[in-house]
């Protein structure tokens, strides 16, 4: 397993594909973090977020327990904060429950996203 976890709010671990800011991670088979989708259910659930751009291979720190700066991120505070279908968070009040896996990660505050995984 690649997860390392010595700061409080965050985890450090190998990525498995190259990851855009802003997605959810899951954890694959071989201890790697990947893009989380709702509507994959093999990449779910996830297990931490990522605000910046990261390299497939390289080792990194993932938010798990900690706001998120979001100044940009529409949405009503304390929206709830799902996963995806592409790993991107969705700020909703009614997750969409076709055919996804539905995981509740945080919420809308008024500095950005608070990350609860």
């Amino acid at each position: 397993m690649y997860i390392i976890n010595n700061d409080v709010g965050f985890v450090k671990g190998q990525t498995a594909q190259l990851i855009s800011g802003g997605r959810f991670v899951s954890m694959n088979a071989s201890g790697e973090l990947q893009i989380a989708q709702a509507g994959t259910h093999s990449t779910m659930p996830a297990v931490a977020f990522t605000a910046a751009n990261i390299a497939s291979g390289t080792v990194a720190k993932f938010y798990t327990n900690r706001e998120v700066p979001a100044g940009t991120a529409s949405g009503l505070v304390g929206q709830g904060l799902y996963v995806g279908c592409s790993g991107l968070p969705t700020l909703t009040t009614t997750p969409l429950l076709s055919g996804n896996m539905v995981q509740l990660c945080g919420y809308k505050t008024t500095n950005g996203l608070n990350i609860n995984i």
